[in-house]
């Protein structure tokens, strides 16, 4: 299967988890998932490993290069070259998870996964290249997704230790705040994808907004709140007036800007996904475990109006004013 693996066992145990996910439902497999499968491997072990995550991808892509013996293709990606944000978000975790369980078994050194693991993507691409894949092509779009998996992650981490450093103890926000922010940034920003709503409609737009909804609830269920069914319990009905905390997105959003601008994260619908899973997170902080700060019933809807709220409310401005 591989012609190059210091652990044959381990490299084809990868593989086959590469390989269940991928799956369609036609039998085969989707090679882009195969990319951001292993892309999730790369950002767990750029984060477990490295203490500069950034830096550690920038040495596992340059090595990865020179070991298949090209640059990454240059040039702007076409339209629609990759998935939606949170389709790479979700597999992103899936390769992250797949990395974590070989992790527990690894008895090597970091340099020494690093090397395995460059062997790995090595193998593979060279299979795909027999396939009709050009390799340098792959290696951009792998560059890619690590990049966002990777910015995904440090936005984050980072806006929670805003919320909780700054916002929550010298601004005096209480949690329900803290989460009622981030969480209406996530929508804030969604909403400024103009390409769903303008060419699909409202209800194409609504299904969009369900997708970063679940980017939220799958990072907080992650960490360990409760899944159950009262994400919704308690939100208000269609007729009720929206009630978007449009106050609190003005005051979060010099630092999401500033951070995105840092980190060249410029795209909405990943501004978005990275909001999303902040918001996740706060939720996490305040909602798992035996005794929470917040009830899990009260911040689950909490988070969910927000987001929806300004949503909405930014696309019933747009319509109106088209």
């Amino acid at each position: 299967m591989f012609t190059l693996s210091p652990k044959p066992k381990m490299a084809s145990r990868i593989y086959k988890s590469l390989m269940r996910f991928s799956i369609q439902e036609n039998g085969q497999h989707d090679a882009m998932r195969v990319l951001m499968l292993m892309s999730g491997i790369a950002v767990e072990m750029c984060l477990v490993f490295g203490e500069a995550p950034d830096e550690a991808a920038c040495s596992v892509l340059e090595k990865m290069s020179q070991r298949l013996g090209t640059p990454p293709k240059l040039g702007a990606l076409g339209y629609n070259t990759l998935p939606p944000s949170n389709v790479i978000d979700q597999d992103i975790e899936k390769g992250r998870a797949i990395a974590r369980d070989i992790f527990d078994e690894w008895d090597e050194c970091a340099f020494e996964f690093h090397q395995f693991y460059i062997e790995l993507c090595h193998d593979i691409f060279l299979s795909w290249e027999q396939e009709g894949f050009k390799r340098a092509e792959m290696l951009r779009l792998f560059s890619e997704i690590t990049y966002r998996g990777l910015a995904y992650e440090i936005v984050a981490q980072e806006l929670c230790d805003f919320l909780v450093e700054k916002k929550a103890r010298l601004f005096k926000w209480d949690l329900n705040t803290c989460i009622s922010a981030v969480s209406a940034m996530a929508g804030h920003k969604l909403a400024h994808c103009d390409d769903i709503l303008v060419h699909y409609g409202m209800r194409a737009a609504i299904d969009d907004l369900d997708r970063i909804v679940y980017t939220m609830t799958q990072e907080a269920v992650r960490l360990g709140v409760p899944a159950g069914t009262s994400w919704r319990f308690g939100l208000a009905a269609n007729d009720v007036p929206m009630n978007a905390p449009h106050d609190l997105v003005y005051k979060l959003q010099p630092h999401c800007d500033g951070l995105f601008k840092a980190i060249k994260l410029d795209n909405s619908q990943d501004q978005a996904v990275a909001c999303a899973k902040a918001a996740g997170r706060m939720l996490a902080v305040t909602s798992a475990g035996t005794l929470p700060e917040i009830e899990p019933v009260i911040a689950k809807p909490l988070a969910v109006c927000a987001m929806t709220d300004t949503y909405k409310t930014i696309c019933m401005d747009k319509i109106q004013t088209a």
